[in-house]
Parts: C-alpha cells; sequence; structure tokens
C-alpha cells in the first residue's frame, strides 16, 4: 500500500460561502478511497497516513500547516500527495515552485487529486500540474480585478452587487445588475420581527422562532431558479444589527430600497439587543447623549424614565452689558440690551447638562449650602458620579482577566469535545441514512418493480432525504449554541476589565465603551433622594456581590454566571 497524506484547504476570507468546505472535501476524498481502493491491486492502495486540515487562502505564500506538510514529505514519510483538486494545494508562484522541487527531487512517487494524477517520474505531468497551478493563478487574479471593476461601475450606477437581504429580493436576476424591492409576505414578518424587538418582551431565539413558524424564507441564490432557505438563528440575528433595514447601503451612497425602520426605531432596537448581552450596530455610535441611560434610569418612586435636559448659558458679548440667559435651541436676543449675536460671537458660553424627571421631586443633600432641597432636575455630573462609584467596584486586574479568560479557554474547549461528539454521533446517523438512500436508488432500477412501487419508493427516498436535512440543521443548531453562549461570556468579561472610573472628570473613554458598560451592567437604574439603586444583570450581580478587586487570582469565588 502506498503511504498517503492528506490536504483539505478552505479559505478563511470567504467563511460563511465555504462553511461545509472542509467536511465536503474530507467526504469527497473518502467516497473516492472507497472506489479506487476497490479497484486497484493491494501495493498500489492508497493508506491515508496523515492528513493536514488549513483554514487559509492559497494566494499568497506562508501558509503554516501547508509547510509543516511539505517539510514531512521532504524527509520521504509518505509515497503519494492526496486532495479533491489541485488548486487547494496552490494558488501563487512560489508554493507552486516548492510542489514541483519535490517531485523533482522525487521526495514523493506522485501527486493526485480525485480526478487526476501527475507523476514525479514523469516530465509531461509535472508541466501540466506546474501550467494547471498557473492558469488557477492567472485565473484567480483576473477574476478578482474584473469583480471589483464590474462591482464598482454597477455602485457608480446605483446598483446592488448582491443578493438581496432577507426581507428582500432581487428584482433583475442576473448577477451584478440587481436592484431590491420588498419580499413579499417575507418583509412583513421580518418588519413585525423589529417591532416586536423594540418592546423588548421577546428574546431573538423567539423573534426566530415565531418567523419560522410563519414560513419565513430568504433567497439564497439563482441558479437554476429561485433557490430559497430558511436562515439560520446566527444570520436571522446579525440582520437585526444591519442598518441596510434604514434604506441604507454601508458601502456607498444611500439606496432607495424601501426601509422596515426609522433610524428611531433602528437604534432602540440596538440598545435593546445590548441590554440582552448581543453586539449592537456600531452605526449608532454618534447618537445623541440622552440614548446614554435612556432605557435605564428611571425614577425610582414614580417608575417614570429621567430625560436629558441640554442648555447653554449664553453670556452677551456687548461690552459694559451684564446680560446672561440659557437656550437649548442657540443663541437668542439679549434680554438685558436686545442685540443678537452668531454662535462663534459668544467669547463665553457654558454647557449646562442636567436629568430632569416629570411627575415628581426627591430631596437632596446640598453641599454647598448644607441643607437639603426638594429638587426635579439635577446636575448630570452627580448622577454620572453615582453611576461611576457602582461600575468601578467590579473592575478586575489585567492579572485576574488573564486567569478568568484561561478558565473561559478551558470550559470553551471542553464544550468544543461535546459538541463534536454530539455532531460525530450525528454524522453517523446521516452516514446510515444515506446508505439506505442508496440502496432504495438501486431499486429502482429493477425490472420487477411496478410504477405504484416506484412512486411509493420514491416516496421513501424523499421521506430520508428530510431526515438527513434536519440532522444537517440539528448540527448547525448545535455549533451555533456553542458560538452565542461563548460570545456572550467573552463580552461579559471584556466588559469587567473595561470597567472603572468611565465617568469621572478627565476619563474620556467615548461615547459607545460607556454605553455598552452601563447597558451590560444594568438592567435598571433607580435614583431616590439623591442615591442610585442599581439592579444588576448577570453575571455582573454575581460579581459585584462577590468583591472581586479585594480578591487574589490563588482566591477565585465561584461565579457559575460567568459560564
Amino acid at each position: 500500500m502506498l503511504r498517503t497524506v492528506v490536504y483539505i484547504r478552505k479559505s478563511s476570507e470567504t467563511e460563511d460561502k465555504q462553511a461545509q468546505s472542509i467536511e465536503r472535501q474530507e467526504r469527497d476524498i473518502k467516497e473516492f478511497l472507497e472506489r479506487y481502493n476497490s479497484t486497484v491491486d493491494f501495493s498500489e492502495r492508497l493508506d491515508i497516513k496523515d492528513t493536514f486540515r488549513e483554514q487559509q487562502s492559497a494566494k499568497k505564500p506562508g501558509r503554516v500547516v501547508f509547510n509543516k506538510m511539505m517539510e514531512s514529505i521532504k524527509k520521504r514519510k509518505y509515497d503519494v500527495l492526496l486532495c479533491t483538486e489541485a488548486s487547494r494545494l496552490s494558488r501563487n508562484p512560489l508554493d507552486t515552485g516548492m510542489l514541483i522541487h519535490v517531485m523533482d527531487e522525487e521526495y514523493i512517487r506522485c501527486i493526485r487529486t480525485i480526478s487526476n494524477s501527475y507523476a514525479s517520474n514523469s516530465s509531461t505531468e509535472k508541466f501540466t500540474l506546474g501550467l494547471f497551478l498557473s492558469i488557477s493563478k492567472y485565473e484567480n487574479d483576473q477574476r478578482a480585478q474584473n469583480t471589483k471593476s464590474g462591482m464598482a461601475n454597477r455602485k457608480a450606477q446605483w446598483a446592488t452587487t448582491n443578493i438581496a437581504n432577507m426581507g428582500y429580493r432581487n428584482i433583475w436576476e442576473h448577477k451584478g445588475n440587481r436592484s431590491v424591492e420588498p419580499d413579499g409576505e417575507n418583509f412583513d414578518i421580518f418588519q413585525n420581527t423589529w417591532k416586536k424587538l423594540q418592546t423588548g418582551r421577546y428574546k431573538v431565539s423567539e423573534l426566530y422562532d415565531e418567523a419560522v413558524k410563519q414560513g419565513f424564507t430568504r433567497i439564497a441564490g439563482y441558479k437554476r431558479g429561485e433557490r430559497r432557505e430558511v436562515p439560520s438563528q446566527g444570520a436571522f440575528r446579525e440582520a437585526l444589527r444591519n442598518p441596510y433595514y434604514m434604506g441604507i447601503l454601508k458601502e456607498w451612497a444611500p439606496w432607495s430600497h424601501k426601509p422596515m425602520v426609522s433610524k428611531e426605531e433602528f437604534e432602540t432596537a440596538q440598545v435593546i439587543l445590548q441590554k440582552t448581552g448581543w453586539k449592537h450596530s456600531k452605526e449608532i455610535e454618534n447618537v445623541s447623549y440622552e440614548n446614554l441611560l435612556k432605557e435605564v434610569l428611571i425614577c425610582g418612586k414614580t417608575g417614570n424614565p429621567f430625560y436629558v435636559n441640554v442648555k447653554t448659558r449664553y453670556y452677551c458679548p456687548t461690552k459694559n452689558c451684564s446680560g446672561r440667559y440659557y437656550s437649548a435651541g442657540g443663541p437668542k436676543a439679549c434680554p438685558t440690551c436686545g442685540k443678537v449675536y452668531k454662535l462663534e460671537e459668544y467669547k463665553n458660553i457654558h454647557i449646562r447638562k442636567t436629568f430632569d424627571v416629570r411627575g415628581t421631586t426627591h430631596t437632596v443633600y446640598d453641599k454647598e449650602t448644607g441643607k437639603t432641597t426638594d429638587k426635579g432636575s439635577f446636575e448630570a455630573s452627580l448622577i454620572e458620579h453615582l453611576i461611576d462609584e457602582h461600575i468601578s467596584k467590579i473592575q478586575i486586574s489585567e492579572g485576574l482577566f488573564q486567569v478568568f479568560k484561561k478558565q473561559l479557554y478551558t470550559l470553551w474547549m471542553e464544550q468544543v469535545d461535546i459538541t463534536k461528539k454530539k455532531v460525530s454521533t450525528k454524522r453517523k446517523d446521516i452516514e446510515k441514512q444515506e446508505e439506505k438512500r442508496r440502496k432504495l436508488n438501486e431499486s429502482l432500477f429493477s425490472e420487477n418493480m411496478n410504477d405504484q412501487q416506484k412512486v411509493d419508493l420514491e416516496g421513501s427516498i424523499s421521506d430520508i432525504t428530510q431526515d438527513i436535512h434536519t440532522i444537517e440543521d440539528e448540527i448547525n443548531e448545535l455549533r451555533e449554541e456553542d458560538e452565542e453562549g461563548f460570545e456572550k461570556a467573552w463580552q461579559a468579561l471584556n466588559v469587567l476589565l473595561q470597567a472603572k472610573t468611565v465617568f469621572a472628570p478627565g476619563y474620556d473613554i467615548g461615547f459607545e465603551p460607556k454605553r455598552r458598560l452601563v447597558l451590560s451592567m444594568f438592567s435598571n437604574l433607580k435614583f431616590i433622594d439623591g442615591e442610585i439603586i442599581p439592579e444588576w444583570q448577570e453575571p455582573f450581580a454575581t460579581i459585584a456581590n462577590a468583591n472581586l478587586t479585594k480578591q487574589k487570582s490563588q482566591e477565585l469565588p465561584e461565579i457559575s454566571g460567568l459560564n
């Protein structure tokens, strides 16, 4: 038997499009070996010694796994290098030269694919392989250049070059010349999803299940007619972060497709996603200051939300005039001298931000006067200071962060192993079903079978195919659940590291980090008579009670919520 090394590769740059590429190549290799080894003598059969898998583009040299495999080949450990197709091995001249070199030196007997074989002792076959790989490189470069040029041209003509986002469909079906329109009932279902999300009463998983029950699908492609599919829960969730649904295209000028949500509705949805532990769209980083605490800060007496009141105090620039006034809408006439100036003419202004609450007052202590007063309006600095005191309590050190990170990674790897075993079991179920389907397909060609028996048999084959698809969906769901759980835990851990005096004067980490911290940590902030009473979200409630800032890494408390 010939010692065989298998190389399997997919491009990391096209992760989504090649999601099943590794498994598909492994399946194709397995089927090829079963056919090939059954038709040749024992001495010519391929015996797999090692398999190298890699997720990296072959456009540029420097692939770690590929180079490791080539070093093993140079040690004459194998007779045959096997892959599904030659372009899996190389798309650049340096790696192509390396492959031809190991053939020239006869470190290996041959390089073969599922359809072709290139022997090291044949100059013609080596030339053919080198030529094929060179053509692959040329076609790859030419395709990239043509695609880039074509898409740029279509964008200049205000047309979309992609398959429409879920809820929309392409008006023209040929690639590179598409516009979009609402996708019938699917548009209505997804628009209703946005409305339900904004109520804050639904989980994304619940919204997804409800949409699927209503028959929600997306267009997956147009080859040989329109092809539809039920989107994965991950894709469904990602769509809820996409500004496209406001009628905006990210990559170029504003588009004219019908929006599903307004800008205000989209921003509200992003805040809710953040509060439930999911990253929101980066497109809303410049929203107004009000949104920082809009969904969190409430009056502890009435339950009414606070609102931000931003006013500017203008000092009249007229010589010898002591006029001054507050205005929220820009400069106006001075109440003393009556003169009107443009904003740039004012040398002295003061911006005043307050949190106001309607319907009640709070009794607070005034440090300057030493007295208590009833107020319905509070300086933003007071509120910020009170929140800052709570956030600072759960800050962890870099060392403790690394400890938690290591623990989280360990938990993740344990879960990956569990999932692998579950996936392996389901893969075996698929193999059994495929074998059953293969035998039924062979029976279809039996001469002794009448038409009714064939119809029944085809129905059984269809049922088996549907069972296979169901198991494949279960496999994808298992993987998505692992990914979602890890992503949430990782976000929580990073929030812990970032928690510090975020509202302190002179320390400005920016609007977006502040909001991420606040919305991730608190479900509510109740203000009562000058005090903030926080309602922590998990796992931060556990962490705040554990008082981690005083713990050493060797004395970690049990924090079940971090899992």
